[in-house]
């Protein structure tokens, strides 16, 4: 996910209407947030509208990380978006990119 894909709460209530910070600069990724706290998805992203089609946000587009990684790992097992010779290597497809801004990632 990109920083412009998820806004935490706290962030939310601090940001413009446009989910920008006070500078016009984007704001950066929650960090260290539990899978289970609260999260608003921006609207107008990938990751928003990959979950929205799939019914997994609530009113106002909130979820939680757990749920978002959940939808990713799910997609890439289903789609195997995985190297064969080295999965912690995620060939990502067009909507996965879309969402992550990489074209291949590594995981662990």
């Amino acid at each position: 996910m990109t920083e412009d894909n998820v806004v935490s709460n706290e962030e939310h209530s601090n940001s413009t209407s446009s989910n920008v910070s006070a500078q016009n600069q984007p704001l950066p990724p929650p960090i260290n947030v539990p899978l289970n706290e609260p999260l608003r998805v921006r609207v107008n992203t990938a990751l928003y509208d990959y979950l929205n089609a799939r019914s997994m946000l609530m009113i106002g587009g909130i979820t939680c990380l757990g749920q978002i990684l959940t939808a990713i790992k799910e997609k890439i097992s289903r789609n195997r978006l995985f190297d064969e010779k080295n999965p912690v290597i995620v060939m990502c497809d067009q909507e996965l990119e879309n969402i992550v801004s990489m074209k291949a990632l590594h995981v662990s």
